[in-house]
């Protein structure tokens, strides 16, 4: 397995948040973290990344336990993409991802051409190539999202975490971006991400992990994970599921 979370427990101040959580993740696969609002879903892909310390329990990637690496390496493998990124007054898209080479600079922090090759390339792959000069207070919530996953492209990492990046963003920007994201994944990119529309997830994620109050209730293909009676006692949700008519995913739809 890529990920391996063992008996993970993490607090906030006094607060459990994650419960003796245990949970294996392959590699190669987009996978989806749902669960209603509060049940730690951003606080495990924090952990994976090794922004929050557990209390206990360990997370190993690739087999090595992520705290016995450098904050270098650990940049090398992971990148990761929060909810609400904070945008550096003025700054043009190509420096901001540039920023993704952070991890691979040398001592005196100068871009190599290497480096300049793969921040265009980056770029290209999240069709922000043209806007490179523009600065990103310009640009609309979906370019900016682009943006930002092209600075993590730039990482070269195996695996990208990202905190539900469809928020705010209206439904054309979130349908361009989970295209994105599928694409990359069918490249070779490993990618975790937590999403709140279950319909959403279903469609485009190989893998659910859906938790409840710290914990892992369920792990699968949507086909494997999506009940009504999983609806019910995880989100309280009467609902019934129907095949969605274009991808033939499940489908949730409330009843009342």
């Amino acid at each position: 397995m890529h990920v391996n979370v063992t008996d993970l427990s993490v607090s906030y101040r006094t607060t459990l948040i994650l419960d003796k959580l245990n949970l294996s993740l392959p590699e190669g696969k987009l996978i989806a973290l749902v669960g209603p609002n509060g049940c730690g879903k951003s606080t495990l892909l924090k952990s994976i990344a090794r922004l929050l310390a557990p209390r206990d329990g360990q997370i190993f990637l690739e087999g090595q336990s992520i705290h016995s690496m450098s904050a270098k390496d650990v940049a090398r493998k992971l990148a990761l993409l929060t909810q609400t990124p904070i945008t550096p007054d003025g700054i043009s898209v190509r420096d901001l991802v540039a920023y993704g080479r952070a991890p691979y600079l040398n001592a005196f922090g100068h871009l190599s051409a290497e480096d300049k090759k793969l921040i265009q390339r980056s770029m290209m792959l999240m069709g922000v190539e043209d806007l490179a000069e523009n600065s990103l207070i310009q640009l609309s919530g979906g370019q900016r999202q682009r943006v930002w996953i092209a600075m993590a492209l730039a990482q070269q990492t195996n695996t990208l975490l990202l905190d539900e990046p469809t928020t705010y963003l209206d439904m054309a920007h979130q349908v361009e971006l989970m295209n994105h994201l599928q694409l990359l994944n069918k490249n070779g990119k490993s990618i975790i991400v937590v999403l709140h529309d279950l319909n959403q997830a279903c469609r485009y994620a190989d893998m659910l992990v859906v938790l409840k109050q710290g914990r892992v209730v369920a792990t699968g293909t949507p086909e494997q994970v999506m009940s009504e009676a999983l609806l019910q006692d995880v989100f309280e949700l009467n609902a019934k599921i129907f095949s969605d008519p274009i991808a033939g995913t499940p489908m949730c739809i409330a009843t009342h």
